[in-house]
């Protein structure tokens, strides 16, 4: 069975998330005529797009199709749309950080090999910053490290939000959506699985629409305290339901990932 995911980040004050959701390809025009039956049902067309960062600020949506809208029937709205979707999907999994740990920078070296045959000296790199989109491209290669080992990435095709943002990396520039293309390496002395990327030509998959939520909402929900709103978001959390992973410093003083085993097991 072939796959794919779908990919969005969303950086706050204190917190990043990157969320990814994962369904089979032959269900993605169903979930999608869903979606638009519900923008329908909640008074936009089904060409009008669902953003949390319009949908959750007064302002914003009221310049938006959303605009008839008070911020419970958006919490209504989401609710449905999880519910609408969320027996589709085959995985929801969500990279969290918490930028207070983490490094603003990081610092410069020379490369490494492994390669045996290899007569150096490697390149210097120097050192550069650690922000939002740095932080966002590590977690979004995070939330595909539980989809390598099941269903595993040959099965997979990942569709991320196509972010052209240019971002200071290991001493260069590269665009966000670049970032999202690497390998897994497992540790087995495999050759290490790719990350199989792709864009439409034109518009974006609607399906980033819910991975945006999920990202929003993890963010949200990492950052809550116990306001009534933010019991909301926690609630909304909740329901979505999404697997969870942390993104951190290691023991050993890299930048690395806290993800529970659970997440890493086979699924039937």
């Amino acid at each position: 069975m072939s796959y794919d995911a779908y990919g969005d980040e969303s950086a706050g004050a204190g917190f990043v998330a990157y969320g990814t959701l994962l369904l089979p390809t032959a269900s993605r025009e169903t979930v999608e005529a869903k979606i638009a039956g519900l923008k329908i049902d909640y008074g936009a067309s089904s060409a009008d797009n669902l953003h949390c960062r319009v949908l959750f600020n007064g302002d914003a949506r009221r310049k938006s199709a959303w605009s008839k809208l008070a911020v419970g029937d958006v919490f209504n709205l989401y609710s449905d749309l999880v519910d609408l979707v969320k027996p589709s999907l085959t995985r929801t999994i969500v990279t969290i950080a918490n930028k207070t740990e983490l490094p603003d920078e990081i610092p410069g070296g020379q490369w490494e090999t492994t390669d045996k045959n290899f007569v150096g000296p490697m390149n210097w790199a120097s050192g550069w910053p650690f922000r939002d989109k740095q932080i966002a491209s590590f977690c979004a290669q995070g939330t595909m490290i539980p989809i390598s080992k099941w269903p595993g990435l040959k099965a997979v095709t990942f569709w991320p939000d196509p972010d052209s943002s240019v971002i200071e990396f290991a001493g260069g520039r590269r665009k966000f959506s670049q970032m999202l293309v690497g390998f897994i390496d497992h540790g087995d002395r495999k050759e290490p699985v790719k990350i199989e990327v792709s864009y439409q030509q034109s518009g974006k998959p609607v399906l980033l629409q819910v991975a945006d939520l999920v990202a929003y909402v993890a963010r949200r929900s990492a950052s809550a305290k116990f306001s009534p709103l933010d019991l909301k978001f926690k609630a909304l959390d909740k329901l979505i339901g999404s697997e969870k992973l942390r993104l951190g410093v290691t023991p050993q003083g890299g930048i690395g990932y806290n993800i529970p085993n659970a997440l890493l097991e086979r699924r039937l």
